[in-house]
């Protein structure tokens, strides 16, 4: 038996398979109310351009009234997506009414995907049928990044400033819809608007957070298994899994693609034991920034 695995060892390639998520839709709103990724346009009676978050003049968006821009690729149903924003409200310090900061779908059912403000300048998460109030208020005349997500195990996840919020478990059947921006109780400026058919790992709301937007580099290295290293392999006990990244997803998938381990990364390295794993070929799979990257692994006792 472990000459026949072996043999099956040396004809087998490394491979690498890609599953990039993308982002689907980018509004810097550099003097402009269009799309640089993707296509659309946000139409405004209230809006105007101003000074951003780097002092840069007319490099965001301001806005009075509701903006509304329709946007045909817009995941819909529970499907995984994230949408990300840079925010700064102007008083009054409390809103007469709840005022949207962004959303897109219908109102009915859970067919809503958004945030909006409430009356004690709480941020909630509306989903058309349900809402959930988020842990921390608004921060007026400040810059503030907002992310939220939806997985594909129907969890939603907020995240403000890079840092996570509040998450709910729900199932959403969100419509296609206009994209709304603002509202017309509060000036409102907005800049550097992203949408992701995805939901982002905490490490890459981290890297939006910090440079907007995922790197392409750490992109790359996923996709090309750049740093993935397994050793020994084959192994009949333990065998060490190198190169990892926190926030990374790693399963181990047998050859009926049945998932007998799966965990979230939480260092450089994990000590895979294989003691309970029957004979046979696996495949090591990572996933990050949308990528995934595939390994063959060997147990042979």
């Amino acid at each position: 038996m472990k000459k026949i695995l072996l043999s099956i060892y040396t004809v087998i390639t490394i491979g690498v398979s890609v599953n990039a998520q993308t982002k689907i839709y980018d509004f810097p709103f550099d003097s402009s109310l269009s799309a640089t990724v993707g296509t659309g346009t946000f139409v405004s009676s209230g809006s105007s351009f101003s000074t951003d978050r780097d002092g840069n003049e007319n490099k965001s968006l301001s806005l009075t009234d509701e903006a509304i821009a329709t946007l045909n690729d817009l995941p819909i149903g529970n499907s995984e997506r994230t949408v990300s924003l840079w925010i700064k409200v102007y008083g009054p310090d409390v809103p007469t009414f709840p005022v949207n900061i962004a959303r897109y779908g219908v109102f009915n059912g859970a067919g809503t995907f958004g945030i909006y403000l409430d009356q004690q300048s709480d941020f909630v998460f509306q989903s058309g049928d349900e809402d959930f109030y988020l842990n921390n208020n608004l921060q007026l005349i400040t810059w503030t990044h907002l992310l939220y997500s939806l997985s594909n195990d129907s969890v939603v996840s907020v995240y403000i400033n890079g840092n996570l919020d509040s998450t709910f478990n729900k199932t959403l059947n969100t419509l296609l819809g206009g994209f709304a921006l603002g509202g017309s109780r509060l000036t409102i400026d907005i800049d550097d608007l992203k949408i992701y058919n995805g939901a982002l790992t905490a490490s890459q709301v981290t890297e939006v957070y910090t440079n907007n937007d995922l790197t392409t580099t750490s992109v790359n290295d996923v996709i090309n298994g750049k740093n993935l290293g397994i050793y020994p392999n084959p192994t009949s006990t333990i065998t060490t899994i190198s190169g990892l990244t926190n926030g990374q997803t790693l399963k181990v998938i047998d050859i009926m693609g049945k998932v007998v381990y799966n965990t979230i990364v939480k260092d450089t390295t994990i000590e895979l034991d294989v003691t309970a794993f029957t004979n046979g070929l696996y495949i090591i799979q990572v996933e990050q920034y949308g990528a995934i990257a595939q390994k063959k692994l060997v147990v042979n006792k």
